[in-house]
């Protein structure tokens, strides 16, 4: 499918130990919806899933600057996996695309999980409260779908007024 908002961009982010089916559903919808998304893995190359299934990501983390106009970046997604999170968590470079997204009034999506991301990205003393109840959507694990999410973010975005332009 085309794509229908080209003046917008969503992020998936992704390290080894990503949660599979949370990053390809949520890419797939956001594709199929006709939103410009890019996966960006931490390294170059195959990114190695809890499942054992490998993805190639678009682009790197260290790419992002180069080929992607921040100033377009409407969402940022952060998949589940301990493992993912804990690589994601340290990077200066995944803090600076996180704290650029909120900036220019971005959603950033993750697990409850990926929050601690988050808090570190925005620095311990932040107060987030006001940014999580407009600006972050937690997925709640188990008692919501990541079917039912996906479909939460594409429904969030095309709502966004950035969308209402052509």
């Amino acid at each position: 499918m085309a794509t229908r908002y080209p003046h917008q961009c969503a992020l998936i982010i992704i390290a080894d130990g990503f949660d599979e089916s949370e990053t390809v559903t949520i890419l797939s919808a956001l594709r199929e919806a006709g939103i410009y998304t890019k996966s960006v893995g931490l390294t170059s190359g195959l990114i190695h899933g809890a499942h054992g299934i490998w993805l190639m990501p678009d682009c790197t983390l260290a790419d992002v600057y180069e080929t992607i106009n921040m100033n377009k970046v409407c969402l940022v997604v952060l998949p589940g996996g301990e493992q993912t999170l804990a690589r994601l968590e340290p990077d200066p470079r995944l803090h600076r695309i996180l704290r650029r997204a909120l900036e220019n009034a971005g959603t950033i999506a993750t697990s409850a999980q990926g929050a601690r991301v988050l808090r570190i990205a925005l620095g311990q003393n932040a107060d987030t409260r006001d940014v999580m109840e407009h600006q972050i959507m937690l997925r709640n694990g188990l008692e919501q779908s990541v079917d039912r999410f996906a479909g939460e973010l594409v429904r969030r975005l095309e709502r966004a007024p950035a969308f209402s332009y052509a």
